[in-house]
C-alpha cells in the first residue's frame, strides 16, 4: 500500500527538490523580497504530506462527521489563505505602479473578506472555498501579469536569471489551468471515473510544470537585489 501511495504522490519529489535548491541558493536572495519563499515551499510540502496521510490512513482524521472520513478540505482551505496572502505581499513589494499596488492591497483585503463570507456559507472542513479561491486567483493573475508586463523591456538574459520571473511563470500557468478544475470539482457531484482521473492527471501535470519552473529559476538565478538597497 505504501508503494502505491508514493506512486500517487510522486509530485512531492519536485517539492523536495525545489526546497533543497531554495536552501542551497539562499545566499543569493536571503535579504531580497523572496527571503520567505523557502518557508512557503516547506509549508506546501508539509501540507501535501498531511493531506496524503489523512487521505490514506483512517487513524488520522480531521473531520468528525459521519461519512467524511479521510476528508482533507480544511487543510487546503487554510493553505489557500496563506498562499495567496504571501503572493499578494510579494507582488505588492515587487511592483512600483501605485495604482496596481492599491489594487493588490485592497484586493487582498477583499479576498480575506470573501474567504470569511465563504466560511459562513459553507463548512470549510467539508467544502472547498471556491468562491473566495476564484476571486483570489483572478487577483493573483492580474498581479503576475502586470509584473511580467513591467519587466517586458528587460533583456532576455536578465529575465532568464531572475528567480521571480520563473516563479511568476510557474504560478501563472498553474492557477490558470487549475481554476477550471477547482470549479468543476466543487460543483460536480457525479463525475465519472474517467473524467475524475483526467482532472487529477491534469492537476498533477500543472503542479509538475509549476515546480519545474521554480527549479529552473533556482538553477539559473543570479544574486537578487537586497530590499535594503531598494529602500
Amino acid at each position: 500500500m505504501e508503494v502505491e501511495i508514493l506512486k500517487n504522490n510522486f509530485f512531492l519529489l519536485f517539492y523536495a527538490v525545489a526546497f533543497a535548491l531554495a536552501l542551497t541558493k539562499l545566499p543569493k536572495y536571503y535579504d531580497s523580497i523572496l527571503k520567505y519563499f523557502p518557508i512557503l515551499i516547506a509549508y506546501t510540502l508539509c501540507t501535501e504530506f498531511l493531506g496524503m496521510f489523512v487521505l490514506n490512513y483512517d487513524d488520522i482524521n480531521l473531520v468528525f462527521k459521519k461519512g467524511f472520513l479521510n476528508h482533507t478540505k480544511i487543510i487546503y482551505n487554510i493553505y489557500d489563505i496563506i498562499f495567496f496572502t504571501y503572493f499578494y505581499y510579494l507582488y505588492w513589494n515587487s511592483i512600483s505602479n501605485q495604482q496596481i499596488k492599491k489594487l493588490i492591497k485592497y484586493g487582498a483585503v477583499l479576498f480575506l473578506i470573501s474567504m470569511l463570507i465563504n466560511i459562513l456559507i459553507k463548512d470549510p472542513f467539508i467544502y472547498d472555498m471556491w468562491y473566495a479561491y476564484t476571486f483570489g486567483v483572478f487577483l493573483l493573475i492580474v498581479a503576475i501579469c502586470y509584473y511580467l508586463y513591467a519587466i517586458r523591456k528587460d533583456s532576455f538574459t536578465l529575465k532568464f536569471s531572475n528567480l521571480l520571473f520563473w516563479i511568476s511563470i510557474g504560478t501563472l500557468v498553474f492557477h490558470m489551468g487549475y481554476l477550471p478544475i477547482m470549479i468543476i470539482q466543487s460543483n460536480s457531484t457525479g463525475l465519472s471515473m474517467e473524467n475524475a482521473r483526467l482532472l487529477r492527471y491534469t492537476h498533477l501535470s500543472l503542479i509538475v510544470i509549476m515546480y519545474v519552473c521554480y527549479i529552473i529559476g533556482f538553477l539559473v538565478m543570479k544574486r537578487m537585489p537586497s530590499m535594503k538597497s531598494k529602500a
